[in-house]
């Protein structure tokens, strides 16, 4: 049996700043995701609609999850990526798929060396699991209204990682955070194409889908759905967010808001990019999550 005790100080060795545990079992949210899957609200993502029953996990193999919090952003660190545009914070440095199974990678070995018998597998975005939903039952936060994991202590700017295992779950579950968003509604008014109600996101309207996984960049499209001057993903739900400020200070999530056009440099860098052929940029950028855009 897993015990925390074991675990946490693999995972703070890393620079995670919060791990804990959930069993593979009865997702809290799949009903959520399946409505809004049949409901078509997906984007034209049709892996959504694939992953349906997936979702719901084969516990056959698999009995836990120990699920890791790992930082994007530190406000005391102001240096910032190679590219002047605007992007998401996320996608600043290396891809996190690269940096995050790495890490995995690093902690499993030693996890094998308190338990030599047992699997464990690394999760970052690979495997058919609700991670909001495992992160949540592992009590490291609550689902906001913008539809992000919010931890009190940390806001939301992190990622959420996970090791599958074998192994059963300690009998003493994590206790279900309460929400705490309120009657708070910034970051649903802070949207510039109104993609949010609350927990729920409008894909089609979301600047981040526009801009990363959408397809289509007809004019019509593009003006219905702008796209406010972001290159590459959307901040704006969470840095408006008051759990933010409080974990990461309100000057500094200020800073990140006050955005009016395109900084300087930035014009040379997207005639950069239009101009070269896609093989050179895939090459440029091939380490960083800016190639997932093609």
């Amino acid at each position: 049996m897993l015990d925390l005790k074991d675990i946490k100080p693999l995972f703070l060795e890393e620079n995670f700043i919060e791990v804990s545990m959930a069993a593979l079992e009865n997702p809290i949210s799949h009903k959520i995701y399946k409505a809004q899957v049949l409901s078509d609200n997906t984007g034209g993502m049709s892996f959504l609609k694939e992953h349906l029953n997936q979702k719901l996990f084969d516990k056959s193999t698999f009995k836990t999850a120990i699920v890791g919090l790992y930082p994007y952003y530190d406000s005391k660190d102001k240096t910032d990526n190679e590219t002047g545009l605007k992007i998401s914070l996320y996608a600043k440095n290396r891809d996190y798929h690269l940096v995050l199974s790495e890490k995995l990678n690093h902690i499993i070995s030693k996890l094998k060396t308190i338990h030599p018998h047992a699997q464990f597998i690394s999760a970052v975005d690979s495997k058919p699991v609700l991670k909001k939903d495992l992160a949540f039952k592992a009590g490291l936060g609550w689902v906001g209204k913008n539809t992000c994991l919010l931890n009190k202590e940390h806001g939301s700017l992190f990622f959420i990682a996970e090791i599958l295992t074998d192994l059963k779950p300690p009998k003493t579950q994590s206790k279900i955070k309460s929400d705490h968003c309120g009657t708070c509604r910034k970051c649903i008014e802070a949207c510039p194409t109104g993609a949010l109600t609350p927990r729920k996101l409008e894909v089609d309207k979301c600047i981040s889908f526009r801009n990363i996984e959408s397809k289509d960049y007809s004019a019509d499209v593009l003006t219905k759905n702008p796209i406010h001057s972001w290159f590459f993903g959307c901040d704006i739900c969470q840095t408006v967010c008051p759990w933010n400020e409080k974990a990461h200070g309100k000057k500094s999530m200020e800073e990140l808001n006050d955005f009016k056009g395109l900084p300087k440099g930035a014009h040379k860098e997207l005639e950069e990019i239009i101009t070269l052929s896609n093989n050179k940029l895939m090459e440029k950028y091939k380490d960083s999550p800016l190639s997932r855009a093609r």
